[in-house]
């Protein structure tokens, strides 16, 4: 396949996309910090850890793509918010999202004994989500209590990774595509009356 950017360009939006998604965990870790959403930490946690992996397995197969760095700023933007959230005690943690992890965690077991890239990204990616479940169900029940900007700004950021996967293999693309989905999912839910 033929890249749709020339790598100066590929390069150009990476970094614009991994300011964006670096401005998107600030704005969270400062609504967390300041007590304006409450976060579940176990997602967060698991966040850090899933995309963590998926970012190291992706890099491991094939090296540094600059669709990378987005996976690689949210994989510390995740744990950061963690820690800000246990650090404030400004966290939700319901019985059901220590199920949701323990699943998450069997997924990424799985999915770290594969060498297989296309079943590693999805089951990572299945992981992440499954993760993420008590996000979307919080934002379902008490919108106000997750609505932020840094959502729209991760959004913004992901369509920008998503233009630099334009042309390169589909693998590549995946995983943003999903995290795509996602904080814009958090968005609509977040900003529901």
């Amino acid at each position: 396949m033929t890249p749709l950017f020339n790598p100066q360009v590929e390069t150009i939006i990476s970094v614009i996309a991994g300011a964006l998604i670096t401005t998107a965990q600030f704005v969270l870790i400062r609504d967390t910090w300041t007590g304006k959403i409450k976060p579940s930490v176990l997602s967060w946690l698991g966040w850090g850890l899933m995309i963590g992996v998926g970012c190291i397995a992706q890099f491991i197969e094939t090296g540094w793509e600059q669709s990378l760095t987005g996976l690689a700023v949210s994989t510390i933007g995740c744990f950061a918010i963690a820690f800000i959230a246990l650090l404030r005690k400004n966290y939700a943690i319901e019985r059901v999202d220590y199920v949701y992890l323990s699943l998450g965690i069997v997924c990424l077991i799985i999915y770290t004994s594969s060498r297989d890239p296309w079943i590693t990204t999805i089951l990572a990616i299945i992981s992440d989500f499954i993760v993420g479940v008590p996000m979307l169900i919080a934002a379902w029940k008490l919108p106000a209590s997750q609505k932020s900007h840094g959502w729209i700004i991760g959004g913004i950021s992901w369509t920008c990774t998503l233009l630099i996967c334009l042309g390169h293999p589909i693998l590549y693309a995946i995983f943003p595509i999903y995290l795509f989905a996602y904080n814009w999912t958090m968005v609509v839910l977040g900003n529901r009356k």
